[in-house]
């Protein structure tokens, strides 16, 4: 490798990295504000939380019935949807970073076959004995 390679992957490698970590931290803290939400909900109103359900349902029963009669809205909406889950993304994106050196790295040394042309080896090197 050339050492213009070698500081690519090594760039990669970093930036890689740090947004795998970077949508990981922010997927975690979206994930905890929405549970911290739902917890509060719950020791706001108690078991008449519950009675919040159905109203939920027919909600999104409401905003189906709108999406479908707007085309525009609907687009709008996946919109913000997929805005809104932009650390998935950083996720995404540092893994795609990141796989060809994970892919070298977990590679698994070809065997190299002997004088005889068997390719048998163990695990210290040594070619494998015939029985």
């Amino acid at each position: 490798m050339t050492a213009q390679q070698l500081k690519t992957n090594a760039l990669n490698n970093t930036l890689g990295a740090a947004l795998l970590l970077f949508g990981a931290l922010l997927s975690c803290a979206r994930l905890a504000t929405a549970t911290e939400h739902v917890f509060g909900l719950w020791n706001l109103y108690g078991a008449e939380a519950l009675g919040m359900l159905p109203a939920t349902g027919l909600a999104a029963a409401r905003l189906l019935q709108s999406l479908t009669l707007d085309p525009a809205g609907a687009a709008s909406v996946a919109l913000q949807f997929l805005l809104s889950c932009w650390p998935v993304a950083a996720i995404f994106l540092g893994a795609i970073l990141l796989r060809r050196n994970f892919a070298q790295a977990l590679a698994i040394p070809s065997m190299q076959s002997g004088p005889s042309g068997d390719a048998r080896e163990n695990r210290s090197g040594l070619r494998g004995e015939r029985s």
